[in-house]
């Protein structure tokens, strides 16, 4: 099973101080429970959960670690998202993502993300 994590869950994850944590670590003790999910961080979650902890006052050193020990985690991907596929993800196949009604527009990131998710 392939799971796409967003920024939400690995910024909560890393942060100690997110209000948040406690439960991404009991959803994580969850998720670790199925039948050995394979994590996909797509790049633009990793570079989110980068700038995110520090704008907040983590040091930087300690996001580095955190997301250095992540990416040599067994079951993890790290998903590159490079200019060409985010130019893939302009066609047809993708255009269901995108919803006309103006209060329920996707971000950018999360259509990125989505799109992945569909690969």
């Amino acid at each position: 099973m392939y799971i796409i994590e967003d920024t939400s869950f690995s910024v909560s994850v890393i942060n100690s101080l997110d209000e948040l944590h406690t439960e991404a670590f009991e959803t994580l003790d969850i998720l670790n429970s199925l039948d050995k999910p394979i994590y996909v961080f797509p790049s633009i979650v990793i570079a989110e959960t980068v700038v995110t902890p520090v704008k907040s006052g983590i040091h930087p050193d300690t996001v580095r670690e955190q997301i250095n020990y992540l990416s040599m985690l067994r079951r993890v991907i790290i998903q590159s998202t490079d200019p060409i596929t985010v130019l893939r993800y302009c066609s047809r196949s993708y255009n269901h993502l995108i919803d006309s009604n103006p209060s329920s527009i996707i971000r950018t990131n999360d259509y990125c993300i989505a799109c992945a998710a569909l690969d």
